[in-house]
């Protein structure tokens, strides 16, 4: 996989990958973020699914899931969105990240 690109703000860490910087024409990537924070999957209010804007890329195939370890004080939950990508024109292909996350509750 390409490097890993992350940040945190607001008690969420976040991490992207993509898994090629050059894809063939008929070929296809693979880019996901994970977010991850401390505590319950209730502790941050998802009002819409992750939409990143992609400029030249379909998204061919999508899936996010979330999963927790650990419980009360120990809780962690990590919630993956997975994009798989195929070009749709010749020349640069780009990602521009959405909004994410919103403190609350459900």
């Amino acid at each position: 996989l390409m490097p890993v690109i992350s940040a945190q703000a607001a008690g969420i860490s976040v991490s992207q990958s993509l898994d090629k910087t050059e894809i063939p024409f008929e070929g296809e990537a693979n880019f996901e973020i994970i977010l991850t924070w401390d505590g319950p999957q209730t502790a941050y209010l998802f009002t819409k699914p992750l939409s990143p804007n992609f400029t030249n890329l379909k998204v061919q195939q999508y899936s996010s899931s979330v999963k927790s370890t650990g419980s009360g004080e120990d809780e962690v939950t990590t919630k993956t969105y997975s994009f798989t990508l195929k070009p749709i024109q010749s020349g640069s292909g780009i990602i521009d990240p959405g909004p994410t996350a919103f403190p609350g509750s459900l």
